[in-house]
């Protein structure tokens, strides 16, 4: 697994962590904390993407 890769998973680890948390203190995220995260995720599917040999969609 290179260090991409890694690095993506654990962004999206961290991604994870932050819904869940937030989810089980009953809280909510604001619109510019969603979209961070948002771009978080699609920057590591763009990772796994580029790993695994698939073009960006």
């Amino acid at each position: 697994m290179s260090d991409q890769t890694r690095f993506a998973r654990l962004a999206l680890d961290q991604v994870a962590a932050e819904l869940d948390q937030t989810a089980f203190r009953g809280g909510y995220l604001t619109p510019d904390r969603m979209r961070f995260l948002a771009t978080k995720v699609r920057d590591s599917v763009a990772v796994y993407n580029a790993a695994a040999g698939f073009a960006d969609v």
